[in-house]
This record gives structure tokens, sequence and C-alpha cells, in this order.
């Protein structure tokens, strides 16, 4: 399921805040992310790693490698290990309770 994480969740984040971030379906095809067996989070392909989606992805993975100035496409990346997550209940939404591993 394609996935995009909260902008309640984001707005929180960028203003400091340490709580597990919070993903929901995105039904228009615009998701950054993928939930795999309603438990793995992980890239979907073809998005573009940059200075601004870095301060983003890496609260959910470890970045091996990256160096901040370049702009590197999925196809530039390994996934050592997903991101696991775990449904919230009745809703279509998943909270983030283990940051994954990328690799550049």
């Amino acid at each position: 399921m394609e996935v995009s994480e909260t902008e309640d969740s984001k707005s929180h984040r960028w203003c400091g805040g340490k709580d597990p971030a919070i993903f929901e379906a995105n039904h228009k095809s615009r998701g950054d992310y993928w939930i795999i067996d309603n438990q793995y989070l992980v890239p979907k392909y073809g998005q573009k790693i940059n200075q601004h989606s870095y301060e983003t992805i890496s609260t959910l993975f470890e970045c091996l490698n990256y160096h901040y100035n370049d702009s590197i496409g999925l196809r530039s990346m390994i996934l050592v290990k997903p991101a696991k997550v775990s449904p919230i209940h009745d809703q279509e939404k998943w909270k983030l309770q283990d940051t994954g591993t990328l690799q550049f």
C-alpha cells in the first residue's frame, strides 16, 4: 500500500517533536513509501533524495555512506533493512516502530 507521512506528523517533527512518524494511505499514487505486509516501510521506487528530503528520510532510515550534497535516486540506494511500522487500530494509518537502513 502506498503511504505518506501525515501532515500533523511532519509538522510535529519540524517543531522539534520526538514522537514516532505516522503514515496514512495515499490512494492517489503520490505516496513516498510503501507498506508491505502491514508491518514494513520501504521508500517508493523512483524517489529522489536531496538535501530537503534527506531530513525526512534520515528520521526513518539510517543512511549509510550518504553525502549530504548529493541528489540521488532510489536506483543508487540499497535497502539493507526495512523500517518497521505497526497499524493504528481502525484507521488506514501506521506508526513507525523501528528505523530501517539504506546504503548509498
